[in-house]
Protein backbone atom coordinates (compact mmCIF):
# COMPACT_ATOMS: atom_id res chain seq x y z
CA UNK A 1 0.00 0.00 0.00
CA UNK A 2 2.67 2.48 1.02
CA UNK A 3 4.78 1.64 -2.03
CA UNK A 4 2.25 2.55 -4.66
CA UNK A 5 1.08 5.59 -2.71
CA UNK A 6 4.71 6.72 -2.83
CA UNK A 7 4.65 6.23 -6.59
CA UNK A 8 1.60 8.49 -6.81
CA UNK A 9 3.54 11.17 -4.93
CA UNK A 10 6.46 10.67 -7.32
CA UNK A 11 4.18 11.12 -10.32
CA UNK A 12 2.84 14.37 -8.89
CA UNK A 13 6.36 15.60 -8.16
CA UNK A 14 7.48 14.81 -11.70
CA UNK A 15 4.54 16.73 -13.11
CA UNK A 16 5.31 19.77 -10.99
CA UNK A 17 9.04 19.71 -11.79
CA UNK A 18 8.58 19.52 -15.55
CA UNK A 19 5.60 21.83 -15.81
CA UNK A 20 7.41 24.37 -13.68
CA UNK A 21 10.63 24.44 -15.70
CA UNK A 22 9.21 25.97 -18.89
CA UNK A 23 6.79 28.85 -19.06
CA UNK A 24 7.58 30.49 -22.39
CA UNK A 25 7.50 29.03 -25.87
CA UNK A 26 11.03 30.34 -26.37
CA UNK A 27 12.41 28.81 -23.19
CA UNK A 28 15.08 26.15 -23.48
CA UNK A 29 14.23 22.58 -22.61
CA UNK A 30 16.02 20.26 -20.25
CA UNK A 31 18.66 18.29 -22.20
CA UNK A 32 17.31 14.94 -21.00
CA UNK A 33 13.60 15.71 -21.39
CA UNK A 34 13.34 13.91 -24.74
CA UNK A 35 14.99 10.82 -23.27
CA UNK A 36 12.59 10.88 -20.32
CA UNK A 37 9.63 11.18 -22.69
CA UNK A 38 10.75 8.33 -24.92
CA UNK A 39 11.64 6.10 -21.95
CA UNK A 40 8.34 6.74 -20.17
CA UNK A 41 6.23 6.07 -23.27
CA UNK A 42 8.24 2.95 -24.13
CA UNK A 43 7.98 1.57 -20.58
CA UNK A 44 4.28 2.46 -20.45
CA UNK A 45 3.60 0.54 -23.67
CA UNK A 46 5.76 -2.42 -22.63
CA UNK A 47 4.23 -2.83 -19.19
CA UNK A 48 0.68 -2.48 -20.51
CA UNK A 49 1.31 -5.01 -23.28
CA UNK A 50 2.96 -7.53 -20.95
CA UNK A 51 0.37 -7.38 -18.16
CA UNK A 52 -2.63 -7.35 -20.51
CA UNK A 53 -1.66 -9.76 -23.27
CA UNK A 54 1.07 -12.00 -21.84
CA UNK A 55 1.12 -12.34 -18.05
CA UNK A 56 -2.64 -12.13 -17.63
CA UNK A 57 -3.35 -14.72 -20.33
CA UNK A 58 -0.73 -17.19 -19.02
CA UNK A 59 -1.79 -16.83 -15.39
CA UNK A 60 -5.43 -17.36 -16.33
CA UNK A 61 -4.50 -20.48 -18.31
CA UNK A 62 -2.29 -22.19 -15.74
CA UNK A 63 -3.56 -21.10 -12.30
CA UNK A 64 -6.78 -22.17 -10.53
CA UNK A 65 -9.46 -19.52 -10.94
CA UNK A 66 -9.44 -18.19 -7.36
CA UNK A 67 -5.65 -18.27 -7.18
CA UNK A 68 -5.46 -16.37 -10.45
CA UNK A 69 -7.73 -13.67 -9.05
CA UNK A 70 -5.67 -13.40 -5.87
CA UNK A 71 -2.41 -13.00 -7.83
CA UNK A 72 -3.94 -10.37 -10.10
CA UNK A 73 -5.24 -8.54 -7.04
CA UNK A 74 -1.65 -8.25 -5.78
CA UNK A 75 -0.16 -7.24 -9.15
CA UNK A 76 -2.68 -4.63 -10.24
CA UNK A 77 -2.13 -1.96 -7.57
CA UNK A 78 1.56 -1.76 -8.57
CA UNK A 79 0.69 -1.95 -12.26
CA UNK A 80 -1.79 0.91 -11.98
CA UNK A 81 0.66 2.95 -9.90
CA UNK A 82 3.43 2.47 -12.47
CA UNK A 83 1.00 3.39 -15.24
CA UNK A 84 0.16 6.59 -13.39
CA UNK A 85 3.83 7.48 -12.93
CA UNK A 86 4.73 6.75 -16.57
CA UNK A 87 1.74 8.54 -18.10
CA UNK A 88 2.34 11.54 -15.84
CA UNK A 89 6.00 11.63 -16.87
CA UNK A 90 5.03 11.34 -20.51
CA UNK A 91 2.56 14.23 -20.22
CA UNK A 92 4.86 16.48 -18.23
CA UNK A 93 7.87 15.89 -20.48
CA UNK A 94 5.78 16.49 -23.62
CA UNK A 95 4.47 19.79 -22.27
CA UNK A 96 8.03 20.72 -21.31
CA UNK A 97 9.41 19.83 -24.76
CA UNK A 98 6.69 21.83 -26.49
CA UNK A 99 7.71 24.97 -24.62
CA UNK A 100 5.16 24.94 -21.83
CA UNK A 101 1.69 24.39 -23.24
CA UNK A 102 -1.52 25.78 -21.82
CA UNK A 103 -3.19 22.39 -21.37
CA UNK A 104 -6.82 23.50 -21.71
CA UNK A 105 -6.06 25.80 -24.63
CA UNK A 106 -4.15 23.02 -26.39
CA UNK A 107 -7.02 20.57 -25.98
CA UNK A 108 -9.60 23.10 -27.20
CA UNK A 109 -7.47 23.90 -30.26
CA UNK A 110 -7.86 20.37 -31.60
CA UNK A 111 -4.40 20.45 -33.19
CA UNK A 112 -1.71 17.78 -32.80
CA UNK A 113 -0.53 19.10 -29.44
CA UNK A 114 -4.11 19.18 -28.22
CA UNK A 115 -4.70 15.57 -29.23
CA UNK A 116 -1.47 14.46 -27.55
CA UNK A 117 -2.26 16.35 -24.34
CA UNK A 118 -5.80 14.90 -24.31
CA UNK A 119 -4.42 11.40 -24.88
CA UNK A 120 -1.67 11.59 -22.25
CA UNK A 121 -3.83 13.44 -19.75
CA UNK A 122 -6.70 11.02 -20.25
CA UNK A 123 -4.38 8.04 -19.77
CA UNK A 124 -3.00 9.54 -16.55
CA UNK A 125 -6.51 10.20 -15.23
CA UNK A 126 -7.67 6.69 -16.11
CA UNK A 127 -4.59 5.24 -14.40
CA UNK A 128 -5.40 7.24 -11.28
CA UNK A 129 -9.03 6.09 -11.47
CA UNK A 130 -7.86 2.49 -11.75
CA UNK A 131 -5.49 2.83 -8.81
CA UNK A 132 -7.79 4.66 -6.44
CA UNK A 133 -11.31 3.51 -7.40
CA UNK A 134 -11.80 0.76 -9.96
CA UNK A 135 -8.98 -1.53 -8.86
CA UNK A 136 -10.01 -1.68 -5.19
CA UNK A 137 -13.67 -2.10 -6.18
CA UNK A 138 -12.84 -5.03 -8.48
CA UNK A 139 -10.75 -6.70 -5.77
CA UNK A 140 -13.49 -6.21 -3.16
CA UNK A 141 -16.16 -7.60 -5.49
CA UNK A 142 -13.96 -10.57 -6.42
CA UNK A 143 -13.22 -11.44 -2.79
CA UNK A 144 -16.90 -11.29 -1.88
CA UNK A 145 -17.84 -13.54 -4.82
CA UNK A 146 -15.00 -16.00 -4.13
CA UNK A 147 -15.93 -16.29 -0.47
CA UNK A 148 -19.54 -17.08 -1.34
CA UNK A 149 -18.45 -19.55 -4.04
CA UNK A 150 -16.37 -21.46 -1.50
CA UNK A 151 -19.31 -21.56 0.90
CA UNK A 152 -21.56 -23.00 -1.80
CA UNK A 153 -18.96 -25.34 -3.29
CA UNK A 154 -18.44 -23.53 -6.61
CA UNK A 155 -14.76 -22.65 -6.15
CA UNK A 156 -13.61 -24.93 -8.99
CA UNK A 157 -16.35 -24.34 -11.53
CA UNK A 158 -17.89 -21.48 -13.48
CA UNK A 159 -21.24 -23.23 -13.88
CA UNK A 160 -24.21 -21.12 -12.78
CA UNK A 161 -26.49 -24.09 -12.26
CA UNK A 162 -27.52 -24.39 -8.62
CA UNK A 163 -26.07 -21.07 -7.50
CA UNK A 164 -28.01 -19.03 -4.99
CA UNK A 165 -29.51 -15.68 -6.02
CA UNK A 166 -27.03 -13.96 -3.70
CA UNK A 167 -24.07 -15.61 -5.42
CA UNK A 168 -25.44 -14.75 -8.85
CA UNK A 169 -25.80 -11.14 -7.74
CA UNK A 170 -22.23 -11.06 -6.44
CA UNK A 171 -21.01 -12.54 -9.71
CA UNK A 172 -22.88 -9.92 -11.72
CA UNK A 173 -21.45 -7.11 -9.57
CA UNK A 174 -17.92 -8.43 -10.11
CA UNK A 175 -18.51 -8.73 -13.85
CA UNK A 176 -19.65 -5.10 -14.07
CA UNK A 177 -16.66 -3.74 -12.16
CA UNK A 178 -14.23 -5.99 -14.03
CA UNK A 179 -15.70 -4.83 -17.34
CA UNK A 180 -15.21 -1.17 -16.41
CA UNK A 181 -11.64 -1.78 -15.27
CA UNK A 182 -10.79 -3.80 -18.38
CA UNK A 183 -12.19 -1.07 -20.63
CA UNK A 184 -10.15 1.57 -18.82
CA UNK A 185 -7.04 -0.59 -19.12
CA UNK A 186 -7.59 -1.01 -22.86
CA UNK A 187 -7.99 2.75 -23.32
CA UNK A 188 -4.72 3.37 -21.46
CA UNK A 189 -2.96 0.82 -23.70
CA UNK A 190 -4.41 2.47 -26.82
CA UNK A 191 -3.11 5.79 -25.49
CA UNK A 192 0.40 4.36 -25.48
CA UNK A 193 -0.07 3.12 -29.05
CA UNK A 194 -1.30 6.54 -30.14
CA UNK A 195 1.70 8.31 -28.62
CA UNK A 196 4.10 5.84 -30.22
CA UNK A 197 2.44 6.60 -33.56
CA UNK A 198 2.82 10.34 -32.96
CA UNK A 199 6.49 9.94 -32.13
CA UNK A 200 7.18 7.70 -35.12
CA UNK A 201 5.37 10.14 -37.43
CA UNK A 202 7.59 12.94 -36.15
CA UNK A 203 10.74 10.83 -36.70
CA UNK A 204 11.74 11.62 -33.15
CA UNK A 205 15.39 12.04 -32.26
CA UNK A 206 17.02 13.84 -29.38
CA UNK A 207 17.84 16.70 -31.71
CA UNK A 208 14.35 17.14 -33.19
CA UNK A 209 12.49 16.98 -29.89
CA UNK A 210 14.93 19.04 -27.88
CA UNK A 211 17.38 21.05 -30.04
CA UNK A 212 19.45 21.91 -26.99
CA UNK A 213 20.43 18.24 -26.67
CA UNK A 214 22.43 18.41 -29.87
CA UNK A 215 24.55 21.19 -28.34
CA UNK A 216 24.68 19.77 -24.83
CA UNK A 217 27.25 17.43 -23.39
CA UNK A 218 25.44 14.10 -23.21
CA UNK A 219 27.25 12.49 -20.30
CA UNK A 220 26.83 14.42 -17.05
CA UNK A 221 30.37 13.55 -15.94
CA UNK A 222 32.05 14.70 -19.21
Amino acid sequence: MATYHALVVLASACMLIFLGTTTEATSTTHPYASFIHLASVGAWFGISFWVTFVAGVLLFKYLPRHQFGSVQGKIFPYYFALSLVLTSLALASWVHLEGGLDLLAAIKSGNEDGKVVACLGGAALLSALQLLVLGPCVTQAMEARNKKEKEEGFADTTSKVGRSPELLQLGAAFARMHGLSSSANLLVFLGALFQLYVLSAKHVTFATMAPTVAKATFWPWS
